[in-house]
């Protein structure tokens, strides 16, 4: 991830199409990367998880409607499936963060920041004992 993004960072905007179960690790990387963060399109094509029986598109948009409305019919056509944007692992509202211990995909009211380290974690209310199973 690194590697491909020193060689595009001279690009406006930025397209980055994963297959199987690698997008939680690329989501977390964009999500905490400022310069990235409303510039790349990810989009997942596939599995979401080993448990999953249906292909599905998912995609992380970009702040410019063009590129996204550009590439995501591109894709759709292509796959002739319909694109739906990444949610909450806990809900159905928009992604925000991923979780720094789990991986889980988290919106406004599903995280917590440690005010030592800065990380985002799962909320305790969800569950998870993320929070506190981490070492900063």
């Amino acid at each position: 991830m690194n590697n491909w993004c020193n060689e595009l960072k001279d690009y406006n905007y930025k397209v980055l199409i994963t297959l199987g179960f690698f997008t939680k690790k690329a989501l977390g990387y964009v999500l905490k990367n400022s310069k990235l963060k409303g510039t790349t399109l990810l989009v997942q094509a596939g599995l979401k998880d080993y448990m999953d029986t249906n292909i599905k598109v998912t995609y992380l948009p970009t702040n410019n409607n063009i590129v996204n409305s550009l590439v995501l019919s591109a894709i759709e056509e292509y796959l002739n499936m319909k694109a739906t944007p990444f949610t909450c692992s806990y809900c159905t509202n928009p992604l925000i963060t991923v979780c720094n211990y789990c991986g889980a995909l988290l919106c406004k009211r599903h995280f917590i920041i440690c005010p030592v380290c800065r990380n985002t974690f799962c909320h305790p209310d969800t569950g998870r004992e993320c929070f506190y199973k981490h070492k900063c």
